[in-house]
């Protein structure tokens, strides 16, 4: 890939305001002003938002760790992640497995404005 490229697809994925879209997405769903993907399910902890940035800066996480960054008391905390991987914002390959981000279309469209048009972002 040239620089030019390289700078496109910066743009395209506005990199440096993702962390910032991810905590509004999270507050959004928390406050319940944003509905989640499942009709009539839970309103989303914030804490939340510290297991998807660690998931998106360090990629594969194990679920104990990725429940103590939470800060949440461990069984608390295994409820959330079982959230957020029965929701699809996060996967894994096994039931113990290491968990990592996934962006389904309704995530990926609120993170990556750009790539998605606007009528595929509801």
């Amino acid at each position: 890939m040239c620089l030019d490229q390289i700078d496109y697809m910066h743009g395209l994925l506005q990199l440096d305001g993702l962390l910032v879209r991810m905590r509004g997405y999270v507050e959004s769903r928390s406050t319940g002003l944003l509905p989640g993907p499942i009709p009539g399910g839970m309103v989303l902890r914030i804490e939340a938002v510290y297991m998807l940035q660690e998931v998106l800066l360090r990629g594969e996480v194990a679920r104990g760790d990725i429940i103590r960054v939470s800060g949440l008391a461990e069984r608390t905390g295994r409820i959330l992640l079982g959230q957020l991987i029965g929701e699809g914002l996060l996967v894994s390959d096994t039931p113990k497995g290491q968990v990592r981000i996934a962006f389904p279309t309704f995530f990926a469209g609120l993170l990556f404005p750009d790539l998605y048009p606007a009528q595929m972002n509801g």
